[in-house]
């Protein structure tokens, strides 16, 4: 924008002959004084930085084409290592029984893989009929039993007919192995691997892949369940919900950029930070992922924050390049009411009264910023304007892209204070992402605009372009002008904060109105076959048939299981107290080498047979006779070498081991073995992966208090030095809470009650499909952080540029009003494309991606068009100089403003 110097005054002209900035008149008896307080100088440092990339731009580019071709090489890598581990915190009573069963047990795992092959009559015949599964359960135990590369990783294999074999009789075998309507039979297949290992998996893609899909059974449907068998879908999944994201946030989004932005070489830039922000985060997951456990759901979640907040930055820095190159504002705050006469308009478009060849008729012999369309044949020159515009730009979005991705990058951060892996995971994922859009954004963006500037000028459309006027032949929001003089009437300011502050009374009180699971269901896709059969096992045989949980009896130190005897009749004192006093505990959930099957009572095996089967194969078969192979098999499975400890499962069928009412079990087993460990002298452990997340969920409930705690002190912190003052921080958190009450109030009635079931859409019915009602227990968490986040995202761009009036010495009503103008339409812009990005997850058919995503959309979309308008302005009006101290610009009778022409 030309800019030209009068003594006393500045004026500024828009290409059509408008006043294209705010107009003051000085009051104060010292106008050199409001002259000088008015400029904003730029910073040394941001000077030398951007002299820096300057000189060392190609220095620069080599650095990222380096960092995204080592880092970008690892991203598949990175989707390859995600799980769904749910490690317990460490130190827990759960990590801690889990050390216990592996110092007597090294082979053992507590996590040990479980897989299921389901196997349903497809026909009106029994599957049972004829014994035409036995073939296929033989071959199959066959198949894994010779497989060099698995066979050494089988703990067990149970199937109908195998057990049948080793002696168990039938009626023993209903309702574990097969059902009472005679459709449905299961084969059990446990390795002595984690459930998410690499080697589970592979051994589950090697069973479908060479075995149950070219052994198909006439009349019988098999399909392969359990956790092994879920995570090369969830990776299949996550690929699907990034090709969503990108397939339908990116193209909306350049357009409307390229709309707001007025040019399409502009555009070309988020598409180069995008790819090169995406190559260096997930490059850099890969190495986390080797030295924890993250969730398959954290890369969906990483590719819609690169989107929005991708966009969101490249808006702030792109828009104000625009505004410095163009003069859509001209950056500088005039002293005069009337254009100076000496200085005729300058045509700053192409067009109006430019010549043919673009150049100004009248130039401005003291401007410094850039003309558009004023062609400058100098390479120096060239060099220095392009300095000039990109040091303002750093010096002003810069400013705010740095503020808030620093914000932002520990307020996800504060997720690490939880001491599980889980929540850590999504910390760490989403702050690597901040750090890569910052890095990318503050050094690449700029660099690039450097070296390409001027063809980057040359590209933006005629912004004297009639669709373009709002006010006067201005550019800025004339709505959001409108809209904020509205606001600034103390009534109207009133009514506004009644009205944020009313509705989220009755919001508040359903808030916190929701149940939480930890089910597997939230995790699998609807619709798919591994999740129909997962639910048909639920249903059929309990959940405890997948989730078991497993007693460690351990005998105290100097004795073993039979010597003294007390110890083996203590162990049966053990699981009949259990079943008698645990609810929803029955007889027939036991299974025990040490005892025999029995639906009534604990009935201890002879002990005689105990110590002969734990001597050798042939004195278990001389001492016990026909079913002697069994309970040989059983006890070396389930009895150390040392014969000093035995494990016991339980696969309860009355409740979800991984549900509200499996913790309830936990809690009520757990209290009761504490009882008994006194009473016997025997040592009790329960572990189990149920355990584990029982575990995990206590955690993450009672580390929340700390995690928000510390959220809210880190944007006070924050906030409160970059802007050097007290009462922003307060407010801005005070509108984050707003938010948070909102959104979880909406989601609460979407996924509690189910008030938009009629829609039809599995994202949007009870438990967004998963057949649990509530919310994920992680979901709450995450989101409070990231929902925080993004709602000071804005904030602090409208702060910026509130700021930027009130440093030149513009008063608090009409600097408020002029940020909102100035941001509005950006703002605006930026929300709905987040939001966009954001429903990506919201189209996946992973539930917990689909309320994640629901908690996300209606964050920004209410900041966006609810505490931006109804609560950021108008609490800003009331609050009046407080809001600024003790940061201080003019003295607020020192100007006022007359007019604003070009809103």
């Amino acid at each position: 924008v030309s800019t030209q110097s009068t003594g006393r005054s500045k004026s500024t002209m828009s290409a059509c002959g408008k006043l294209d900035a705010m107009v003051y008149e000085p009051l104060g008896p010292d106008s050199a004084d409001v002259e000088r307080n008015r400029e904003i100088p730029v910073h040394w440092m941001v000077r030398r930085y951007v002299r820096g990339l300057s000189r060392w731009r190609y220095m620069v580019l080599l650095v990222f084409v380096v960092l995204t071709g080592g880092l970008g090489g690892l991203a598949m890598g990175f989707l390859n290592k995600c799980s769904l581990a749910m490690n317990p915190p460490s130190g827990s009573q759960s990590y801690r029984d889990n050390d216990a069963l592996t110092a007597v047990f090294p082979s053992k795992n507590p996590n040990s893989a479980t897989m299921v092959v389901l196997l349903q009559a497809t026909d009106e015949r029994s599957i049972l009929w004829k014994n035409r599964t036995r073939d296929f359960t033989f071959e199959l135990q066959w198949h894994i039993m010779n497989s060099s590369k698995y066979s050494k990783f089988v703990e067990s294999y149970a199937g109908l007919y195998t057990e049948e074999l080793m002696g168990v009789p039938e009626e023993q075998l209903i309702g574990r192995l097969v059902n009472k309507q005679h459709d449905i039979s299961i084969i059990s297949i446990t390795l002595s691997v984690l459930m998410w290992d690499q080697t589970a998996i592979d051994f589950s893609k090697d069973l479908v892949q060479k075995f149950l899909d070219a052994n198909q059974i006439e009349g019988v449907h098999t399909v392969l369940t359990g956790v092994p068998a879920f995570v090369p879908l969830m990776t299949k999944i996550a690929m699907q919900d990034m090709e969503r994201a990108d397939g339908i946030g990116l193209p909306i989004a350049l357009i409307v950029m390229s709309l707001l932005l007025r040019s399409w070489r502009v555009v070309l830039l988020p598409l180069l930070a995008m790819g090169i922000s995406m190559s260096m985060t997930f490059g850099i997951m890969y190495f986390v992922a080797q030295a924890m456990s993250v969730m398959q759901a954290v890369a969906s979640l990483m590719t819609s924050l690169l989107i929005a907040m991708n966009v969101d930055y490249n808006l702030f820095m792109l828009s104000r390049y625009r505004e410095e190159v163009v003069g859509e504002t001209d950056g500088q705050v005039l002293t005069e009411e009337d254009p100076d006469p000496e200085y005729p308009p300058s045509p700053y478009c192409i067009g109006s009264d430019a010549t043919e060849d673009g150049t100004s008729p009248n130039p401005n012999p003291n401007g410094t910023s850039i003309v558009l369309g004023q062609w400058i044949v100098s390479d120096p020159q060239i060099v220095a304007e392009a300095e000039a515009v990109v040091t303002n730009v750093v010096q002003t979005s810069g400013h705010t892209v740095a503020t808030s991705g620093v914000t932002l990058t520990f307020c996800f951060l504060g997720l690490l204070l939880f001491k599980v892996d889980l929540m850590r995971s999504y910390g760490i994922a989403c702050a690597v992402t901040l750090i890569c859009l910052l890095i990318v954004n503050l050094c690449l963006i700029p660099t690039v605009l450097l070296m390409g500037h001027k063809w980057f000028r040359q590209g933006f459309y005629n912004t004297c372009c009639p669709c373009f006027k709002t006010s006067e032949g201005g550019s800025r929001g004339k709505l959001w002008e409108r809209l904020g003089r509205l606001l600034m009437r103390p009534t109207a300011a009133c009514i506004a904060l009644l009205i944020a502050f009313g509705a989220a009374v009755p919001m508040a009180m359903h808030a916190t109105d929701f149940d939480t699971s930890d089910s597997m269901s939230f995790d699998l896709p609807r619709g798919d076959d591994v999740t129909a059969a997962y639910k048909n096992l639920e249903s059929t045989f309990g959940d405890g048939t997948t989730n078991p949980f497993t007693l460690l009896i351990k005998m105290s130190k100097g004795t073993n299981l039979t010597t003294p005897a007390s110890n083996y009749h203590g162990i049966a004192h053990v699981l009949d107290q259990v079943v008698l006093k645990v609810p929803h505990t029955s007889y027939s959930d036991i299974s025990s080498a040490v005892t025999i099957p029995n639906s009534t009572a604990i009935t201890p095996l002879r002990i005689d047979f105990v110590n002969a089967c734990m001597e050798s194969l042939a004195a278990c078969k001389a001492k016990v006779g026909p079913y002697a192979q069994e309970i040989w098999y059983q006890l070396n499975q389930t009895v150390n070498t040392a014969h000093t400890a035995v494990l016991v499962t339980f696969e309860n069928h009355g409740i979800n081991p991984l549900a509200a009412d499996g913790r309830e079990w936990i809690y009520n087993m757990r209290d009761e073995l504490r009882g008994l460990e006194q009473e016997t002298g025997l040592l009790l452990s329960l572990t189990g992966d149920a355990v584990g997340i029982a575990e995990v969920v206590d955690s993450v409930n009672d580390g929340f208090p700390l995690v928000a705690a510390a959220t809210v002190a880190v944007i006070l912190v924050t906030l409160g030095v970059s802007f050097r003052s007290v009462l922003i921080p307060c407010r801005t958190v005070l509108s984050g809470m707003l938010t948070l009450v909102y959104v979880f109030a909406i989601s609460t009635f979407v996924y509690q009650y189910g008030i938009l079931e009629w829609t039809g859409a599995g994202a949007l019915e009870k438990g967004a499909g998963g057949g649990e009602v509530g919310l994920m227990f992680m979901i709450p968490g995450i989101c409070f952080q990231i929902i925080v986040g993004l709602s000071i995202d804005y904030d602090i761009f409208l702060l910026s540029r509130i700021m930027e009036y009130r440093d030149r010495g513009v008063s608090n009503s009409d600097a408020i009003v002029g940020g909102l103008a100035d941001s509005g339409n950006i703002i605006t812009a930026a929300g709905v494309i987040m939001a966009i990005a954001f429903c990506g997850m919201l189209l996946s058919v992973q539930p917990v991606l689909n309320q994640l995503s629901l908690f996300l959309v209606l964050a920004v979309l209410l900041d966006t068009f609810v505490v931006r308008i109804l609560l950021v302005p108008p609490m800003m009006r009331l609050l009046g100089e407080a809001n600024y101290w003790p940061r201080y610009g003019c003295k607020p009778n020192e100007t006022k403003l007359l007019k604003i022409d070009a809103m």
